[in-house]
């Protein structure tokens, strides 16, 4: 028989088991602590933010695109220059194919003029490709800077216009009277309009700002024509030739040596060099090739 349970303990035993009542503050904890609905405002300003964010993340990925697509044209841009110094034929070539590509990926005014640079200089000096060097030049139309001017004295001395070279190579000047690449034209200008003594004086002030091969060459023939086989023969020492190949970007000279250009042989085998050596031994009944005195 079970025992009876002692009245104190049961009165325990019942308020235990009885629920309470919540508090006001747990009621109020609970009131607050519940998630509202978020308005349609709140809403619209959130999808404005991330529409920022987005955009502001394609305007930065395609700033740095064109970042990367600058540096990448100012290397090819050295990289033709550099092959240009060579002066040879193929040099040229590859520096103006250099440069078409530059010019189609980024077609800029500056850009298709050093195309047109390029094109009218190979024109005049090896007699390839004159039409395109003058397509160059008219798309060019009204353009007027030192790349346009020198493309349009180029070219003029490719089609043996002495006045248009005079006056082009005249406005190249007016831009910037240092430039070794406008004393170069206006002296070949000089040349071909038949005043050696102002020819000599702007292809020797090129060569004193820039000894490239090419320059030396067109100084040496500007004395030749005035018989002064010393100072033609002095033009084209190898010793000036030499520093010039050797004073070349490292960049530069492993370019040309994976185009097959050996900037070693180039002192004594530029054909350009070559061609004016023979004419000096001929004019003073010298052996070919051999060194005028």
């Amino acid at each position: 028989v079970p025992q009876p349970i002692a009245p104190q303990l049961a009165a325990m035993l019942d308020a235990v088991s009885m629920p309470s009542e919540p508090s006001q503050s747990a009621a109020r904890v609970l009131k607050t602590g519940m998630r509202k609905g978020r308005s349609k405002l709140q809403v619209a300003i959130w999808l404005v933010i991330g529409a920022l964010v987005i955009a502001g993340g394609v305007i930065v990925g395609f700033k740095f695109r064109a970042m990367r697509l600058d540096n990448k044209i100012a290397d090819s841009q050295n990289i033709a220059r550099g092959l240009a110094k060579a002066d040879t034929w193929k040099a040229m070539v590859r520096s103006r194919d250099r440069i078409a590509g530059i010019a189609q990926a980024s077609p800029t005014a500056d850009n298709m003029a050093a195309l047109a640079r390029i094109r009218a200089l190979i024109a005049f000096e090896f007699g390839e490709g004159v039409p395109e060097a003058k397509s160059a030049i008219d798309a060019l139309g009204t353009q007027r800077g030192l790349d346009a001017e020198i493309a349009a004295a180029y070219y003029a001395l490719a089609v043996n216009d002495a006045k248009n070279a005079l006056d082009a190579a005249g406005r190249a000047l007016k831009l910037d009277a240092t430039d070794p690449a406008a004393l170069y034209v206006m002296g070949q200008a000089e040349l071909l309009a038949g005043d050696l003594a102002a020819a000599v004086k702007q292809l020797q002030a090129a060569v004193d700002k820039e000894g490239r091969p090419l320059y030396r060459v067109a100084l040496s023939r500007a004395y030749f024509e005035l018989s002064d086989w010393k100072e033609a023969q002095r033009a084209i020492d190898p010793a000036p030739l030499k520093a010039w190949y050797d004073g070349l970007e490292a960049d530069t000279t492993r370019e040309l040596k994976d185009s097959g250009i050996q900037l070693s042989s180039l002192v004594d085998e530029h054909p350009g060099v070559v061609a004016q050596r023979a004419r000096l031994a001929v004019a003073t009944g010298q052996t070919a090739g051999a060194k005028a005195t």
